[in-house]
């Protein structure tokens, strides 16, 4: 269980460092390509998310 709740654990981090990352590139990025990178990034969430579920 711990082993479980480790691995989301660093999921979540990865996946905030990312958003993090996209957003510090905001202000150099295209509104259509920031909002296209968020999307993408939400995205994989919801898939790990599905996978980690199953």
């Amino acid at each position: 269980k711990q082993a479980y709740i480790n691995k989301l654990r660093n999921l979540e981090k990865k996946l905030l460092s990312d958003v993090e990352n996209v957003t510090n590139q905001e202000s150099s990025l295209s509104s259509n390509d920031f909002t296209k990178k968020i999307i993408t990034l939400n995205n994989q969430a919801w898939e790990l998310a599905e996978e980690l579920i199953k």
